[in-house]
């Protein structure tokens, strides 16, 4: 390979490599059937739990540390903000609008897979359990935490609680402020200024 060549392939000093991006209606397939089965997981779950326990003594699954029992839910995560439904009905809907904005914006290279994989993640989360509170006017839950009295929660509970644990260690530890200028809502000013015409600087 001749020098003029070589040249031409080495990037300026400080640049990355960019990332040759997927097909996003490749990665909305892939997004929305990921979706899919982590509802439906949750959702057999719960079903399980009602088949098999409720009105039943709970199943211990490590003696005095953890165990599965049945518990109807009509708050949100972790049982709080009892018989709130329409506050619930309203968080889910500003969340899967900042879902769809975040998916629009986020570019689909490998650099962001991580953040579509904890937004498919918290999604199915909040849908899982919105679904209960529409079909079952409440929310089954049935993991008990025994050493410190945790609240009993499922695995809809589970999604969302790693998927926020997860965009807190992404947003300060992984991804830099130029990662994530993709979700600035204004403009910077290097985006929309015109490069000048050397003539006109004569």
């Amino acid at each position: 390979m001749s020098e003029e060549i070589k040249g031409r392939l080495v990037l300026p000093q400080g640049k990355k490599v960019p990332q040759k991006p997927m097909d996003r209606r490749i990665v909305l397939v892939i997004c929305l059937v990921s979706l899919g089965f982590l509802f439906f997981l949750d959702q057999w779950t719960k079903h399980l739990t009602d088949i098999h326990i409720h009105g039943k003594e709970p199943i211990s699954l490590i003696r005095n540390v953890l165990s599965l029992t049945y518990v109807e839910n009509r708050g949100s995560a972790f049982g709080m903000m009892q018989g709130q439904f329409i506050i619930f009905y309203i968080i889910t809907a500003i969340l899967l609008g900042v879902v769809v904005f975040v998916f629009l914006r986020t570019p689909c290279t490998k650099r962001y897979i991580p953040i579509f994989s904890v937004a498919v993640t918290l999604t199915a989360g909040a849908i899982g359990n919105c679904y209960d509170r529409i079909v079952r006017g409440f929310v089954i839950d049935m993991i008990y935490f025994e050493p410190i009295d945790f609240p009993v929660f499922n695995v809809a509970d589970i999604y969302v609680t790693v998927s926020c644990f997860m965009l807190v260690i992404f947003f300060f530890f992984v991804y830099k402020d130029e990662d994530l200028d993709v979700y600035s809502i204004r403009k910077k000013k290097d985006d929309v200024l015109i490069k000048e015409d050397p003539e006109d600087k004569k």
